[in-house]
């Protein structure tokens, strides 16, 4: 039986006993959010498909590993007491307990705005525990599930989950609102929340990048910087409804996985992964499984820097120019093309340059009738005796949200009276460079 199988068991089991006792079981977003969105914006802001795997599996692993998840049968019913499971959901789920919070009310005797400071400063000191625990462990799932959630828990607490909010507003007629236990599984339940938790999102895998950066430089690769700076992803707003579309609420069951993932994958231009399920204990401390070994997010390669992305060349006759590199070897010493105004093959990283550096031979008549930048008349004669040796190089450097790329034409001499015709050698023998700029498609570059 499958994890999610399992969670679909529990589910049902915790609806049925909601019947008899009065209390929901406990739901944020699901797979759509932690998982499917998550991946999505991380790969907007800037890190790798490895990179926006690792932690967009890190926050669904939260609602799968038996030791995190929230929709388990509560171990009592006291609101004065808190159980393992009111525990777990206050630790990961953003729901503060209801013993702590009760005895605060009472002890104050104010349930709206005293009692909304408190929860709200709960909620915010978890936040920081687990923004420090992910800048320690390498990884900021953990810290992006509880962020997520206290959209989708805002004014819920552990012991009654979804059956009513806490009221912590001015308007009456807006405390203990009575929901359906499922509604909050689907970002289309409320969307107004939904765009607001994205954008709270995109802040923290940016805020990641930096902070994350900075104290790792080297991980991974050398002494050198870390070599990512953060996107500013446009389309956050448009996912969101996007998914909300594709996934209308619907009581008591789970937003289809596999709708969510035609939206994500149509408009990222690329496959989306499976999930890697990482294992955490009540503390949410990794055990010791292999699959944790990659859960530490590692600086980025190279070739993950430049591959798996398209590069926006602006639009032409209403059509969205997309240029698109393909890594060829992964493993060893990885080659890249590269899909232009022209095809480029085989492409080699220069270490020291940083840098990609691509060359092609032109066909006959792609070699310019005149030479570059000048009026003058390149003779038939002399394109047919270099045709073969004149050699095209494209260089390609991808760092801040953009691809830097230099065409260099090649530089041609020739004799009319001895008819002889020939390539400059050395670097000369590049000719005037011409340089352009694309920006990774889905960013906003300044």
């Amino acid at each position: 039986m499958s994890t999610v199988t399992v969670r679909n068991a529990r589910r049902a089991i915790t609806v049925g006993l909601f019947c008899m006792t009065g209390l929901a079981s406990v739901y944020g977003y699901d797979k759509e959010t932690h998982y499917g969105l998550t991946y999505f914006l991380a790969r907007r802001v800037g890190f790798t498909i490895r990179q926006a795997q690792q932690l967009a599996s890190a926050d669904w692993s939260v609602d799968l590993d038996p030791d995190t998840e929230p929709v388990r049968l509560p171990a009592g019913v006291n609101p004065l007491s808190a159980d393992k499971s009111q525990l777990v959901r206050a630790r990961f789920h953003a729901l503060p307990e209801t013993a702590d919070e009760l005895t605060y009310a009472l002890t104050h005797g104010d349930l709206s705005l005293t009692q909304e400071k408190h929860y709200r400063d709960v909620v915010n000191t978890r936040l920081n525990q687990l923004w420090q625990q992910a800048l320690s462990n390498g990884n900021p799932g953990v810290y992006l599930h509880y962020l997520q959630d206290s959209f989708a828990h805002n004014g819920y607490l552990s012991m009654t989950g979804h059956t009513f909010d806490w009221p912590l507003t001015k308007d009456p007629a807006k405390s203990f609102k009575f929901l359906r236990a499922s509604e909050l599984d689907y970002l289309s339940n409320d969307l107004t929340a939904g765009y607001a938790m994205a954008s709270a999102t995109v802040q923290a895998l940016q805020n990641f990048m930096v902070q994350y950066g900075k104290q790792s430089a080297g991980v991974g690769g050398g002494d050198e910087g870390w070599g990512q700076l953060p996107c500013h992803p446009e389309q956050v707003a448009s996912i969101v409804t996007a998914l909300g579309q594709a996934n209308p609420v619907r009581t008591l069951s789970e937003p289809v996985w596999e709708r969510a993932k035609e939206v994500l994958e149509k408009n990222l231009h690329e496959d989306v992964p499976e999930v890697s399920e990482f294992n955490f204990d009540s503390q949410g401390n990794l055990e010791r499984a292999p699959v944790n070994k990659d859960y530490r997010i590692l600086k980025a390669r190279p070739v993950e820097l430049i591959s798996g992305k398209g590069w926006h060349v602006g639009e032409k006759d209403g059509i969205t120019q997309v240029l698109f590199t393909r890594v060829l070897d992964h493993r060893f010493e990885p080659k890249i093309d590269f899909f232009g105004n022209h095809p480029w093959k085989d492409g080699v990283y220069d270490a020291a340059a940083k840098e990609w550096r691509l060359t092609r031979k032109p066909d006959l008549r792609q070699i310019p009738e005149r030479v570059a930048g000048s009026n003058a008349e390149i003779p038939e004669w002399v394109r047919k005796a270099v045709h073969g040796k004149l050699e095209w190089r494209l260089t390609l450097r991808a760092e801040n949200c953009k691809l830097s790329a230099t065409f260099y034409p090649g530089l041609i001499r020739w004799k009319e009276a001895t008819k002889e015709a020939w390539v400059v050698q050395g670097k000369e023998g590049w000719g005037p460079p011409s340089s352009l700029e694309y920006k990774w498609h889905g960013a906003k570059v300044p």
